[in-house]
Parts: C-alpha cells; sequence; structure tokens
C-alpha cells in the first residue's frame, strides 16, 4: 500500500470514529439545556479537574504505545509491557477523589460527582490505550467502531439521566459506564489482532517508562491548556453561571479542533515509521500536513467570528447567549490550534519529544501567569484572550523547531527494548 493510500485510509477512519464524537457533543448540549448555566458550569468545571488528573495518571503512555508499534511493526510484546504500567498506574487515578474528600469534607455532593467523573475519566483513558494500540497497528476501523459505540452509548444513557432528572450526577454515572462497556468490547477486538493480555510487569516496561517521560510532560502540557482557563476562573471566584458560559464557548471550540486532532492522529504512525525508515519523505509530508490544517483554523475562526452568537444560541439556548463574546475571541486562535496538532506530534515522531515537552510546558505556565492577570481584570474576555495567546506561542516555537536551521537527530532510544 502506498504512503498516501495509507494516509487516506487511516484519515478516513479517524474521521468516522472522532466524528462520532458529535453523539456525546449532542449529549452535553441536552445537559446544558435542562441544566442550565450554573449547574454546567459546575459540571465543566468538576469534568475539567477530573479530566486534568486522568491525563497526569496516565503517564505518555497511549501516545508512546501508537509510536512504538508503528515503529516496530506490532510487537505483542511491547503492548503487553505498556499495558502492565498502565495498570501499575491506576492507583494515581483514585489519588485525586481522597484529595478532595480530605480537602472539602462537608461537601458531600461535590465529593460523588468528582468521584464519579474522575472514574469516568480513568475509564476513558484506559479505553483510549486500546485506541493507540489500534492506531500503532494501523487498524483503525476498530479503533473507529469503539469509539462510535463509547459515544452513541454517552448520548444514549445520558439522555436517559437527563430524562429522568437524575442531574449532571446522573449524567456522569452514565459517561463512566459507556467507557466501561466500550473498554469490554475493544479488548476482545484488541486481543484478537495483538494478543496484549495478560500484561506484562517486568523491567523493560519500565525502561519504555522512562523513555516516555518526555511524552508525559507533553501530554499534561497540552491538555491542561484547556483546562486552566476554568479552574482560574473558579478560583478567582468568577459566577458558576460564567463559568457555564465560558463552558460552552470552550465546547464548540473543541468540536471543531477534533479534525486536525484526527488528521495529526492519523498521520502519526505514519510518520513514526518515515522517520525510522524514510527522512526525506518523513519532512516533505511534516511541511503538507502543517499548510492545510493552517488553512482550515483559518477558514474556521472567520465562520465563528461572524456566527458565534446564532451558533451559542442553536446549541445551547437562549440562556447562553453571553457564551459568544468568550467564542470570537477563542475562535481566533485556531489559526494556531489547527496547526499545532501537526507540529508538536511531529517533533515526537521524530525523537524529539523533549522539544516538544519544553514548548507544551513553557506554554502552560505562561497560560497560568497570564491568567492571573488577565481573570481579575477582564474576566471571561481575559480567559479567552490568554487562550488565543498561548496558542499563538506554541505554534511560534513548535514551527521554528520543526522547519529553521538544520534538524538535530536524537538517537533511536526504543531500539534496545524490542531485543
Amino acid at each position: 500500500m502506498s504512503l498516501f493510500e495509507r494516509l487516506w485510509r487511516n484519515s478516513f477512519w479517524k474521521l468516522l470514529g472522532d466524528g462520532s464524537r458529535g453523539f456525546q457533543a449532542l449529549a452535553l448540549l441536552i445537559l446544558a439545556r435542562f441544566a442550565g448555566p450554573a449547574e454546567f458550569g459546575s459540571f465543566a468545571l468538576f469534568q475539567s479537574v477530573a479530566l486534568l488528573c486522568a491525563i497526569g495518571a496516565d503517564l505518555g503512555i497511549n501516545l508512546t504505545t501508537t509510536r512504538l508499534l508503528a515503529a516496530h511493526r506490532g510487537d505483542a510484546r511491547l503492548g503487553r509491557r505498556l499495558l502492565g504500567l498502565k495498570l501499575l498506574a491506576a492507583p494515581l487515578w483514585l489519588l485525586p477523589i481522597v484529595v478532595y474528600a480530605w480537602i472539602r469534607p462537608q461537601d458531600a455532593s461535590g465529593q460523588a460527582l468528582f468521584g464519579i467523573l474522575c472514574l469516568a475519566n480513568a475509564a476513558k483513558n484506559l479505553f483510549e490505550y486500546l485506541g493507540a494500540v489500534f492506531s500503532g497497528l494501523e487498524i483503525m476501523q476498530y479503533e473507529s467502531a469503539s469509539k462510535a459505540i463509547a459515544n452513541g452509548l454517552t448520548l444514549m444513557l445520558g439522555g436517559i439521566a437527563v430524562w429522568m432528572g437524575a442531574g449532571i450526577q446522573g449524567f456522569a454515572a452514565a459517561l463512566l459506564l459507556s467507557y466501561l462497556i466500550a473498554f469490554v468490547i475493544a479488548s476482545l477486538w484488541c486481543q484478537r489482532h495483538c494478543q496484549i493480555f495478560p500484561p506484562s510487569f517486568d523491567l523493560a516496561g519500565f525502561a519504555i517508562l522512562l523513555e516516555a517521560f518526555p511524552i508525559i510532560l507533553l501530554s499534561a502540557g497540552l491538555s491542561s491548556l484547556n483546562r486552566w482557563d476554568l479552574i482560574l476562573l473558579g478560583w478567582f471566584g468568577t459566577p458558576q453561571t460564567h463559568i457555564g458560559w465560558f463552558g460552552a464557548a470552550e465546547k464548540i471550540i473543541g468540536l471543531l479542533a477534533v479534525a486536525p486532532a484526527l488528521i495529526s492522529m492519523a498521520g502519526y504512525p505514519v510518520l513514526s515509521d518515515l522517520h525510522e525508515n524514510d527522512r526525506r519523505q518523513f519532512n516533505a509530508l511534516q511541511l503538507k500536513f502543517t499548510a492545510i490544517p493552517m488553512i482550515a483554523g483559518l477558514v474556521c475562526a472567520i465562520a465563528l467570528v461572524a456566527g458565534a452568537e446564532i451558533i451559542i444560541r442553536a446549541a445551547f439556548g437562549d440562556a447562553f447567549s453571553p457564551a459568544a463574546y468568550p467564542l470570537r475571541i477563542l475562535a481566533v486562535g485556531l489559526l494556531f490550534t489547527f496547526p499545532n496538532y501537526v507540529l508538536l506530534n511531529g517533533l515526537v515522531a521524530s525523537s524529539r519529544a523533549w522539544e516538544g515537552a519544553g514548548v507544551a510546558i513553557g506554554a502552560t505556565g505562561l497560560n497560568v501567569m497570564l491568567n492571573m492577570v488577565f481573570i481579575p481584570r477582564w474576566g471571561l474576555a481575559g480567559a479567552a484572550c490568554v487562550s488565543t495567546l498561548t496558542q499563538a506561542a506554541i505554534f511560534t516555537a513548535a514551527a521554528w523547531l520543526n522547519f529553521h536551521g538544520q534538524m538535530q537527530e536524537s538517537p533511536q532510544p526504543y531500539a534496545r527494548l524490542t531485543s
């Protein structure tokens, strides 16, 4: 199969699978309309913290799995070792629940919601490990089908929970159940193609974890960028209703960002393979992969700025109409957000994860510092401006590292682990 046939095939299945996130987005729209801005703001805030904790507990294993299986042609031993590491990290998923219960012992309702959301995000992260295996093996039709099952179940079970009046806690429980069911189904498919069960707990797995440390920093830094805004808005005492408005605007941006993310991930195993075996094609493909999302980001930004209020009212209802203002500011950042996925994945695929980690951690620090200044002065608009500025900073640094000067090729650290 030719290079472009592989890319088109991978992109098709990624589009189909991640396109099913529309089911989950629809479930969140239903929740927002029935719960109102204040309750939805509370859900968005707890979900942001829970997701941030789950990303930290991932330890960079998911992205490492795709890279290693793609570079080493689906070595099942790697899959078993990485699954062992994933299971050893399980206590980290429960730690945030204990910490919140210790900090807020009187908030029984908050403890229940946060606990369920932490478990739901842990189940999602474990489920996404299987998706990483499918991506590394380039059998993304199974990843696509399992994502469609998870997101379809979220819409069905979440809709039932809202209809029954179970509120945001019931919706969180539906989210948890959806990912558990999808994980069981995906496990059966995964075992058939890459015998990753039973997991392996050996020293080689820990060596992989040490090599993956920059990917841990990269993943945690990038994922937290979209969470610090909401967390710091809550820290500065922003009303839950306003947080709900900002959360609605971010949901729109997140939904649009699915397209470049899935294109980037579809190309990731191919880029990893090319970097290992054909550097010239790797460099040419990386340049093309950056230009296309940047053009798409510009088109989406113009459309959102022009139609922000119509989109918000249509999606969330009139109660969320103030979200249009921060949405317009966030939309400008799409010009940079779209190509950033490709640029940072390119650094990881080319064994330069430490450089990508430096960009992500630096951007996270910049985001927090600017938010500490902007949010007290300008509230939601300030948080939206910081998000856009941070994406612009990532683009500048990542583009320079990818395309300027002589690329420093690092040794391949994983080769010895497959022996």
